[in-house]
């Protein structure tokens, strides 16, 4: 005998298996609940929940607009509207909608956390801050929103509350490997490295880093052990700018008396190859051809190390240039400077790596490096920041060296030619840093970890000067301070 279900009955059917975590079996279930009533805006708005849910914000968009035309004073409807916009970067849309959910219903505790998100994304620091604080006034357990909420109060320079708060959103929420991570770096970025470095091994515990994490099933990891006269494979991780900054440790470590095999991306084997304190060295290609008997990520290294701030080793350079490719840029660079001071310029990083927008100033930004005399700015830039120059007009001053850059070994001899390297929060600046040239850096006011709190100096970099923002998105005071400073100390000079 047949059974019919009401929609009702479906829809409660569905749901039920959407909370258990069934995302297939209650997507079946409300398209089917679609096919029989078109016109079933919980249909459509719960279709748009799972889409969210796995990130697909066109569709998730695409159905929720359709719940709404149903029904358009909803305020789940709007609010989860508004996650969906914010997935597609139209975050002043995504207000809107929140603002329209919180008119209806102001006691509706999510809808705040989209609005936060929307107002993050617009650098409206204060605004997001505020709604956060709501959104956890009526949801006091929500450890993601007090996680944001903690990101927002960092932004502001509110670092006691930042530290508070996100080590309760860590604390509260423990299985969320995100919000450890970021209670790992308010510690780094304190200076705590004692327990720092120890949360910090979560890093490959992320959904989204899970799948690089490498497995030694007779290799353990080495945490610091008595090594003599075993052989040890390092191997680099995450991107350029760590392997640059991290591989300072190689020297220490094979001074543990252990037969050191390093295992580096193929674009920086050049730059290595010239670093100290391996015996092997190969590419992520390649595998050892001799057994190991422990293995080592490089940033796990100074764990390992038990660094402190003050047994940072910062013995600087600790890179070196090819000397061949020195003599020819130097020809290159005294010949486009002439007697004027030879400045080179980084500004922007990875377009995909998810805090580019906060950390970068991009090209426009650093125009009135341009304009002080007696400067000739060098631009290194490469990869997609480049698309900066597109349709714009630089002075005489600026040099584009980018298309004649090859490799890394191409930047750092460029380097070793030029009185200072201008450079944002990216793997360059690091190549600067290890080759002791000296070195400005444009920081966010979220600047990472690495580069402490409210520091102008850097105890990893002797040769780094630091530029703060005073708040996030104020790239113009920074610049004023660098112009200021280059005249201050002149820009006379010849290159090299």
């Amino acid at each position: 005998m047949a059974v019919s279900f009401s929609s009702a009955e479906a829809l409660a059917l569905g749901q039920k298996m959407h909370h258990q975590g069934d995302l297939g079996g209650a997507e079946w279930i409300y398209t089917r609940v679609v096919q029989c009533e078109p016109d079933n805006a919980d249909a459509h708005h719960l279709l748009g929940v799972i889409a969210l849910q796995v990130e697909k914000w066109e569709i998730a968009a695409e159905k929720i607009e359709t719940a709404l035309s149903l029904r358009g004073d909803d305020p789940s409807y709007l609010s989860h509207h508004g996650a969906a916009l914010n997935g597609l970067k139209r975050h002043p849309e995504a207000e809107a909608q929140c603002r329209k959910a919180i008119a209806i219903e102001p006691g509706f505790g999510a809808v705040w956390i989209n609005l936060g998100n929307a107002l993050r994304n617009q650098v409206r620091v204060e605004e997001a801050c505020d709604a956060y604080a709501e959104g956890l006034r009526l949801l006091p357990d929500h450890a993601d929103c007090r996680a944001n909420y903690a990101l927002m109060l960092r932004a502001s320079g509110r670092w006691a509350e930042w530290r508070r708060e996100i080590a309760r959103a860590a604390k509260d929420n423990p299985s969320n490997v995100d919000t450890v991570l970021l209670h790992a770096e308010s510690l780094l970025e304190n200076g705590e490295y004692d327990k720092g470095w120890g949360l910090y091994e979560c890093r490959y515990d992320l959904p989204r880093t899970k799948v690089l994490k490498r497995t030694f099933v007779d290799a353990p990891q080495w945490d610091g052990e008595d090594i003599r006269g075993k052989t040890i494979l390092i191997h680099d991780e995450q991107g350029f700018g760590d392997t640059l900054e991290f591989i300072r440790y190689l020297p220490l470590v094979k001074a543990r008396g252990a037969r050191v095999i390093f295992q580096v991306i193929r674009d920086l084997k050049g730059i290595a190859s010239r670093v100290p304190g391996w015996d092997v060295l190969i590419t992520r290609e390649e595998q050892p051809a001799e057994p190991i008997h422990v293995q080592c990520p490089l940033l796990s290294l100074p764990r390992a190390f038990k660094t402190r701030l003050d047994t940072i080793p910062a013995t600087i350079p600790y890179l070196t240039p090819r000397r061949d490719l020195v003599g020819r840029w130097g020809k290159i660079i005294r010949r486009r400077a002439g007697t004027t001071k030879a400045v080179g310029l980084i500004w922007g990083g990875r377009r995909d790596f998810h805090g580019d927008t906060w950390r970068s100033p991009g090209l426009v930004q650093t125009l009135p490096l341009m304009q002080v005399p007696n400067v000739t700015v060098f631009g290194l830039q490469k990869g997609d920041a480049r698309a900066d120059l597109d349709g714009l007009t630089l002075p005489a001053s600026f040099v584009d060296l980018g298309p004649e850059i090859r490799d890394f070994e191409d930047t750092a001899a460029i380097m070793t030619n030029l009185d200072l390297v201008i450079s944002s929060c990216t793997a360059p600046a690091h190549l600067a840093g290890g080759l002791g040239v000296p070195l400005w850096m444009m920081l966010s006011a979220t600047a990472d970890w690495r580069w402490l709190q409210g520091r102008t100096d850097s105890p990893w970099y002797p040769n780094a000067r630091l530029f703060r923002q005073p708040k996030l998105g104020d790239w113009a005071s920074v610049m004023d301070e660098m112009v200021s400073k280059l005249l201050e100390e002149g820009a006379h000079g010849t290159a090299g």
